[in-house]
């Protein structure tokens, strides 16, 4: 891959972004090598992300939950060790599922805007 280079993340591989809760995962995240910087003596690849991606997770009370999001977002990833050192990723939204609340069951919707950032490090 050079940069300027793009490749598409779908299915299993979307479960990067989401966590282990995910019971199934479809959608897509189109990836774009932007840059190749030196940090720490190490080549680092910038990676841009935008996507949507649709799941299905388990809440703390065991029941499913639909969960939708569009994200756009961007990577700092070591080349040597292939993992991310930095990246941050923001968009919309969407939590639906069933819940009991004091004995009566109801219908429940979260929508939002989030923003994620994360941080490692090479050492």
């Amino acid at each position: 891959i050079k940069v300027g280079d793009s490749w598409t993340d779908t299915g299993p591989e979307l479960r990067r972004w989401l966590g282990s809760d995910v019971l199934s995962v479809r959608g897509e995240v189109k990836n774009t090598l932007l840059a190749v910087e030196l940090q720490q003596g190490e080549k680092v690849a910038v990676i841009e992300s935008i996507g949507e991606i649709e799941a299905t997770m388990v809440d703390a009370d065991s029941r499913e939950m639909k969960m939708t999001m569009g994200l756009q977002g961007k990577a700092r990833r070591s080349l040597d060790k292939a993992v991310d050192i930095e990246g941050s990723a923001e968009g919309a939204i969407k939590l639906a599922g069933d819940v009991v609340q004091d004995g009566v069951a109801m219908s429940m919707s979260v929508t939002g805007r989030f923003s994620v950032k994360t941080r490692g490090s090479l050492r």
